[in-house]
């Protein structure tokens, strides 16, 4: 009897020692196989990666660091149903799960006919996570490519969307006025809505984030161009291009030079008759002398556009 008893008490210890280790063992199994997967990853060898990855997802399904591995390869692999599959999954599991929900929603975002799917999961992660800067600028992102897109005819339809890109970046940038991408974007937009002095500002306040982007500059200078300061706009181009051949970029500088020169010629009679620094220095004299101004956090709740409707229900090419 007492050695059924020390049996019992046996099992009962092996039994607990198993339960309080197996999580420590599974632990241990996932980091084996998810470097082996990284190796594979790093070696390029997206199929080996995603049999490992697979292998791991079905030994331990509750990893979600495993799953959105998977789910990126199954993307770069274009099996999209597969990868669909696996970040709803993830988000079935864990709603607030930013790095699911953003790399889901690009991926979305990246097939016109998605659009609207990719906004809809952007908006449930701002009703779960108001504050995230991240949402706000990933439907920034969308409705600035819909408007951008050549493919949409209608003037009316792509101002309406760069007024929803301007709503979701302004948003952004209240929360999160350092983002260089948000400020630079921001500008696009503003240029889109033909608001060039507005969008002179962002690219100034970009510029003051990250000083040498030729980006910024070149299309500061477009912008001040629009607003009638020819020549100064001119400069801001000019100063990205030797920004280019500074980082040895020889190709791109070329082709910023030569789109450069074509504009100044077909400006050469306004560019020679307009007195710049009447029109702008008396408005916006900080602009000018330094191409950079202080950044003015918007402190004005962001207004929504006119139209109530928030989705992209366009023809073919942009829904």
């Amino acid at each position: 009897m007492l050695r059924v008893v020390f049996i019992a008490i046996g099992v009962s210890l092996l039994l607990a020692v198993g339960i309080f280790f197996r999580p420590i063992w599974n632990a241990v199994e996932t980091a084996m196989l998810t470097n082996e997967g990284s190796l594979a990853i790093e070696a390029h060898d997206w199929d080996r990666a995603t049999r490992v990855y697979e292998q791991t997802l079905k030994e331990h399904p509750s990893s979600v660091p495993v799953a959105l591995t998977l789910a990126k390869l199954y993307h770069y692999k274009q099996e999209r149903d597969k990868a669909e599959s696996v970040f709803a999954s993830i988000l079935k599991q864990q709603p607030e799960n930013i790095e699911a929900r953003n790399a889901y929603a690009s991926f979305l975002a990246q097939v016109p006919t998605r659009r609207n799917d990719a906004i809809e999961l952007y908006r449930q992660g701002l009703k779960l996570m108001p504050a995230e800067v991240s949402f706000m600028s990933g439907l920034g992102d969308i409705y600035k490519i819909a408007a951008e897109n050549l493919a949409e005819t209608r003037p009316p339809i792509r101002f309406w969307l760069s007024e929803w890109a301007v709503f979701y970046y302004r948003h952004a940038l209240a929360k999160a006025p350092e983002l260089f991408q948000n400020r630079f974007n921001l500008g696009v937009a503003y240029q889109h809505l033909e608001k060039p002095d507005r969008a002179v500002e962002q690219y100034c306040n970009a510029l003051m984030i990250q000083p040498k982007s030729y980006e910024a500059y070149y299309n500061l200078g477009l912008a001040l161009i629009d607003s009638k300061a020819y020549q100064l706009g001119f400069r801001q181009m000019t100063r990205s291009v030797r920004l280019l051949m500074d980082r040895d970029e020889i190709e791109l500088a070329r082709r910023l030079s030569e789109n450069t020169q074509t504009i100044r010629g077909s400006l050469y009679y306004k560019s020679e008759k307009t007195d710049e620094n009447n029109f702008r220095m008396d408005q916006y004299p900080e602009w000018f002398q330094s191409c950079v101004s202080e950044d003015k956090k918007p402190n004005e709740k962001a207004e929504e556009p006119a139209s109530s409707e928030k989705n992209l229900k366009l023809n073919g090419q942009n829904q």
